[in-house]
C-alpha cells in the first residue's frame, strides 16, 4: 500500500474513532433548537405567518440560512416553504423550477408558463420563498413579479446594502431584520451541543472549545468542530 494511503485509512480510522455520530457536523444539520436566536426566530416567524416579506442581512457565518431554514421547518398547514440559493440557482427559469410544483413536463415549460402555473397554485396555497444571496440573481425584477403574485419573500444577504439593487416599490415592502454575529460565549455554546452529540467525551475539552470560539482557531460551525477533533 503506498504510503499516502496508508496515512489517508490511519486519519480516517482515527475520525470514526473520535466521531459518533457524524450527521451532526454536517452543513445541512438542522438543530431541534437554535440556541441565542429566540428574537430573530419570533420576529421572522411573525413576519411570514402574517404574510410579509423580509430582507434578513448580517454578517457572513452568522446564521442567516440556518435561521431561514428553522422557521420555515415552523411553518405548517396553507404555507408552502421553498429555500432558494441564489448561487446555486442565478436564473428566473432555475428560480421558478424551484418555485412551482413539479410536474412531468416541468423540462418543456417556459418562464411565462411557470409563471402562469404559480399564478394557479397561489390562489390556494401560502408560498413563501427564501431567495438566499438574493444579490446573485441575474434578473432581480423576478423579486417584484413574485410579491405582484402574492408570494412572501425572504431575501438573505450579507450586507444591508444590497437591497440598492432592488427598486423602492420592492424595499418599502419588506421588513427588516438584522443577523448580529455571535458572541464568542454563543459559539461556545454552539459547538458544546455540537460536540456532545458528535464526538466521543474524551475527546474535547471546554477549554479547548473556548479557544475556537475565541478565535484561535477557525469559527465556522462545521470547520470548529472538526478542527476540535
Amino acid at each position: 500500500m503506498h504510503v499516502k494511503d496508508l496515512k489517508r485509512s490511519s486519519e480516517h480510522s482515527i475520525m470514526s474513532k473520535l466521531i459518533v455520530e457524524p450527521e451532526y457536523l454536517s452543513e445541512s444539520y438542522l438543530p431541534e433548537k437554535l440556541l441565542h436566536r429566540d428574537k430573530e426566530i419570533a420576529e421572522l416567524l411573525g413576519n411570514a405567518r402574517n404574510f410579509v416579506s423580509t430582507l434578513v442581512y448580517g454578517p457572513y457565518g452568522s446564521g442567516k440560512s440556518t435561521l431561514v431554514k428553522y422557521v420555515f421547518k415552523s411553518l405548517s398547514g396553507k404555507f408552502v416553504p421553498r429555500y432558494i440559493d441564489c448561487s446555486i440557482y442565478p436564473t428566473t427559469y432555475s428560480v421558478l423550477k424551484e418555485v412551482v410544483p413539479r410536474g412531468p413536463l416541468i423540462l418543456a415549460r417556459s418562464n411565462y408558463e411557470l409563471i402562469k402555473e404559480l399564478k394557479r397554485e397561489v390562489k390556494d396555497k401560502r408560498f413563501i420563498v427564501c431567495l438566499d444571496g438574493f444579490e446573485k440573481l441575474r434578473e432581480k425584477d423576478l423579486i417584484r413579479k413574485l410579491l405582484l403574485l402574492g408570494v412572501t419573500l425572504v431575501l438573505v444577504t450579507d450586507e444591508e446594502e444590497n437591497v440598492s439593487l432592488i427598486t423602492d416599490d420592492v424595499r418599502s415592502r419588506l421588513g427588516v431584520l438584522r443577523v448580529n454575529p455571535y458572541t464568542s460565549e454563543q459559539v461556545f455554546d454552539i459547538l458544546k451541543a455540537r460536540a456532545e452529540k458528535a464526538l466521543v467525551r474524551w475527546s474535547y475539552t471546554d477549554d479547548l472549545l473556548r479557544k475556537i470560539s475565541l478565535g484561535f482557531l477557525p469559527v465556522n460551525s462545521t470547520n470548529c468542530m472538526k478542527a476540535s477533533v
